[in-house]
């Protein structure tokens, strides 16, 4: 059986890996985590300056995060057995400004490689232009399959 999960960045920065949830009274989306049934300190303080937490899955198991950064789990890890997420960036080459982006693909119903980096082409008055980040890819660059063999670098949503 396949494992489906998701991954998100909290407020914090920190990530979140479970259940996705959409939050019915508002356009956010919330995870929760896997094994959240432990002691969760929610930051406040009762009447008489105790913490408040919570002992079981209940009201503060659902965790919000930035809705952009919410990426579904392959079912695949890399070469050192790091889970491998949407948004996830492996090395293209050498060259420091080529990376592949696991990415879904609607129309396919299926996640996929595309590589991406820099195209320089000559702008309006005959300058030098350098575009960055876009996708030098038609189709399929990689099969997802050779992810095994490569090592994640990053994601899309932090810093490397």
């Amino acid at each position: 059986m396949r494992d489906i999960k998701f991954r998100g960045l909290t407020q914090k920065g920190e990530w979140i890996i479970g259940d996705l949830a959409k939050m019915m009274h508002e356009d956010n989306l919330c995870i929760m985590p896997v094994s959240f049934f432990a002691t969760r300190d929610f930051g406040e303080e009762d009447e008489i300056g105790n913490p408040i937490i919570q002992n079981e899955l209940a009201i503060g198991g659902f965790i919000p995060v930035v809705k952009e950064t919410v990426g579904q789990f392959t079912g695949l890890t890399d070469k050192n057995g790091k889970e491998i997420y949407e948004g996830d960036k492996f090395s293209a080459s050498d060259v420091c400004s080529e990376y592949y982006l696991v990415e879904w693909n609607e129309k396919e119903a299926r996640f996929q490689l595309d590589l991406y980096g820099y195209h320089e082409h000559t702008g309006e008055g005959g300058q030098e232009v350098i575009d960055s980040d876009i996708s030098l890819c038609d189709e399929n660059c990689i099969e997802m399959s050779y992810l095994s063999e490569m090592e994640i670098i990053g994601n899309i949503h932090q810093f490397s």
